[in-house]
């Protein structure tokens, strides 16, 4: 399957589709961004500014439009992360059924769709068939959907087929009740603290989603970054696992108890529907922020592993033993920083205790000019390290004999 374009939009260019764009804009009233007035634009201000401040639980009904004018352009990029690293190892399938979790306004569902349109465009002689399944407990996010997605799909490939079917539900409920089937299973800013869910049971959920899986087939969570409001599907991964689920990607660790997440990020600063909303004075730059980062795993219910296993024997974890001594190892990356001298990794081979941190720097004068790509950084991808020095028992340092390699 050719797959050049998603590599070169996900790299360089991603941008709201114009027919989406146009929908949601029209949810407002207006055509373009300098037709909203400044009642309008107050009110949405007001509206968001609630959203961020994040200290009481939203009633989305009333802003399920504002929500939508927002988080929809952030947010339908997240789940490419997961869908390349499946692709990475050719598990997109052609035809498939796909189940999103708290869909607010499709957010996921649209990110999918442009996910298949380049696929499709790229793959003219397949035939590409989606089917997805909607859950979500809020008619007005529903009914935003029902608005923006006509014009969206008029705009896709004529060998891209979409269905949809919407049910009004709370998802804890419908997955109890679900005697369907699905190849996908995902969910997005669903799981995490700030939507206040009290009556989640990790182990009947999880193994209501192991009845729902069709062989072969695939669990995405997606969650903001940060420790608090990844909490849930760090702790749901103990029962995953536990519940026969391999975990695929980022990492390939199946430690219950591990919870050493990679973070990932969505590059929206060249975003031009983002900027106008900034330019318009409908945001302001207070909450502007152009890299968004989050947290995501992917399950398989086979023993398919984005990557195989390291083979370091719990070399990270024992650092302590080789304190002033040079070694090889190799590892994923966790996180990814830099500033004006060192790149800082964060990196873990699957043998972390419970909460250990292992930070690897590269003094960025020892790369003669062969920069590391940061797109490749915290996104489950490895590093390979070759005669570097252990510092201390969390701390590793590069230099200009050691020999570094990195896989996506």
């Amino acid at each position: 399957m050719n797959t050049n374009k998603i590599y070169v939009i996900n790299k360089d260019y991603l941008e709201l589709p114009f027919s989406l764009e146009k929908s949601i804009l029209l949810l407002f009233g207006v055509s373009s961004f300098d037709k909203f007035s400044s009642t309008q634009k107050d009110k949405i201000s007001n509206s968001l500014s609630d959203l961020f401040s994040q200290t009481k639980k939203v009633d989305y009904s009333k802003i399920a439009k504002e929500y939508t004018l927002y988080y929809l352009p952030i947010n339908m990029y997240k789940v490419w992360r997961p869908l390349m690293d499946l692709l990475e190892k050719n598990q997109i399938k052609e035809q498939c059924s796909i189940l999103e979790l708290g869909s607010g306004p499709g957010t996921t569902t649209f990110g999918v769709m442009e996910f298949y349109k380049y696929l499709a465009e790229d793959n003219p002689s397949i035939i590409f068939e989606l089917k997805f399944e909607l859950v979500e407990i809020e008619k007005a996010f529903l009914e935003v959907f029902k608005s923006i997605v006509n014009e969206y799909i008029k705009a896709l490939p004529a060998n891209l087929k979409v269905s949809f079917d919407l049910n009004e539900a709370n998802f804890i409920d419908f997955v109890r009740m679900n005697t369907k089937k699905y190849d996908y299973i995902i969910e997005s800013n669903l799981l995490n603290n700030n939507e206040k869910i009290l009556d989640l049971n990790n182990i009947d959920f999880s193994t209501r989603l192991n009845g729902a899986l069709n062989k072969n087939g695939s669990v995405i969570f997606i969650e903001p970054a940060g420790k608090d409001l990844s909490q849930t599907i760090k702790e749901l991964k103990f029962e995953m696992v536990k519940n026969g689920f391999g975990v695929y990607s980022p990492c390939c660790c199946n430690k219950k108890d591990c919870k050493q997440f990679p973070l990932a990020s969505v590059n929206i600063s060249n975003m031009t529907f983002i900027n106008n909303l900034y330019e318009n004075t409908i945001v302001t730059r207070k909450s502007y922020k152009p890299m968004h980062y989050f947290e995501y795993v992917v399950f398989r219910n086979d023993d398919l592993k984005k990557n195989q296993p390291f083979n370091n024997v719990k070399l990270l974890n024992d650092l302590s033993k080789h304190i002033g001594e040079k070694i090889n190892f190799k590892a994923n990356i966790l996180y990814f920083m830099q500033d004006d001298e060192n790149y800082k990794v964060k990196v873990c081979d699957g043998s972390l205790e419970f909460n250990k941190e292992v930070w690897l720097t590269i003094p960025k004068k020892i790369i003669y000019g062969q920069a590391i790509n940061p797109s490749m950084m915290g996104r489950g991808g490895t590093i390979n390290i070759k005669n570097t020095k252990v510092v201390s028992n969390s701390n590793i340092l590069c230099s200009l004999s050691t020999r570094i390699s990195m896989e996506r």
